[in-house]
């Protein structure tokens, strides 16, 4: 085995998919590792751990996530009443167990005032909640971000949201403990830090 990592690049991409896998940022087993490497091997060991952590966080062909640890964002994204629902959900994912850490249920979002706000309904721990946030033009409102990461924190768990922004339109979230987000930052170097009570912007 340590035969195996002198023979590559230490920042090979398949040397930095097995790394990410050690601290659990792996995706689905049905997805080959060709569907993550897309670019020339020189694009990943400029850009270390960046464009795999950005791949994992995407959604495969079939429509789920890559790997449901990471969520890569993008500013741009609400187009269709749903979507703020679909999101929820998502951040519910990422926060794992297959949603059990924040166990929000009955999500559904829908137009106001002629479409120039968002209703975002859910119930969580029995409770209903209910969000308007105002629409501007495809934008994902960072309240909505910022609002879910307070609900996971009210949960009092060990793992929370933490994000990296990436100089764009977007960014990378995922939920991770103390120690996870230390480790995280030390293998990648993308300065993750957490969402809660952060003053997120796109």
């Amino acid at each position: 085995m340590l035969g195996w990592f002198r023979k590559k690049n230490p920042l090979d991409p398949e040397v930095q998919l097995k790394k990410l896998a050690l601290l659990g940022f792996r995706p689905r087993p049905e997805i080959r590792e060709q569907e993550l490497v897309k670019f020339r091997k020189e694009a990943y060991i400029e850009k270390p751990y960046l464009l795999l952590m950005i791949a994992l966080g995407s959604t495969a062909g079939d429509g789920k996530p890559v790997s449901e640890r990471v969520w890569h964002v993008h500013r741009d994204s609400i187009r269709q009443q749903e979507d703020y629902a679909v999101a929820a959900m998502r951040m519910a994912a990422v926060a794992g167990s297959a949603g059990a850490e924040l166990p929000i249920a009955a999500v559904e979002s829908s137009l106001l005032h002629g479409g120039q706000h968002a209703l975002l309904r859910f119930t969580l721990s029995g409770h209903s909640h209910e969000w308007e946030l105002p629409r501007h033009g495809t934008a994902m409102d960072p309240a909505f971000l910022l609002g879910i990461a307070d609900l996971l924190r009210e949960q009092a768990g060990p793992r929370q949201y933490a994000y990296a922004a990436l100089g764009g339109p977007d960014a990378l979230i995922v939920c991770v403990t103390t120690g996870e987000l230390d480790a995280l930052n030390r293998l990648t170097g993308l300065s993750f830090t957490w969402l809660a009570g952060s003053g997120f912007r796109f």
